[in-house]
């Protein structure tokens, strides 16, 4: 016959790091922007000074979910930039400078590996 001795305390522990990784999700998704925010604001155009200092993350939390956002704000009235949105996909008159596509691709990697790390250390503690 099978032994189970110690499963509530095996399920014990697993509740406490199902824990541990939830509280640490804020702290987790803000971690895995931070390389795709630097990689969008090397390439973002500064000629205009439109989107000068107007890219930000945002991490929202719901239930046991969190999800961080980078964006251009217009800090004046605090919406979405529309320049940035022009110089991302281009106008008619203007070609298309864009850095979220390829900031996003060059930074998802490392956003892996910097989530990753923080989701170990928040396990270790």
């Amino acid at each position: 016959m099978a032994d189970f001795s110690g499963m509530a305390e095996l399920e014990a522990a697993i509740a406490a790091k199902i824990r541990q990784a939830q509280a640490a999700l804020p702290e987790l998704v803000k971690a895995g922007a931070a390389p795709i925010f630097q990689e969008i604001d090397k390439r973002m155009p500064r000629d205009t000074g439109a989107t000068e200092h107007a890219l930000e993350t945002t991490v929202v939390v719901s239930g046991q979910a969190a999800t961080a956002t980078v964006q251009v704000r217009d800090s004046a009235v605090g919406e979405v930039n529309e320049a940035a949105v022009f110089l991302e996909f281009g106008t008619s008159k203007m070609p298309a400078e864009p850095s979220f596509r390829p900031g996003f691709s060059a930074g998802k990697d490392a956003a892996v590996q910097a989530a990753s790390a923080t989701l170990k250390v928040a396990l270790e503690k």
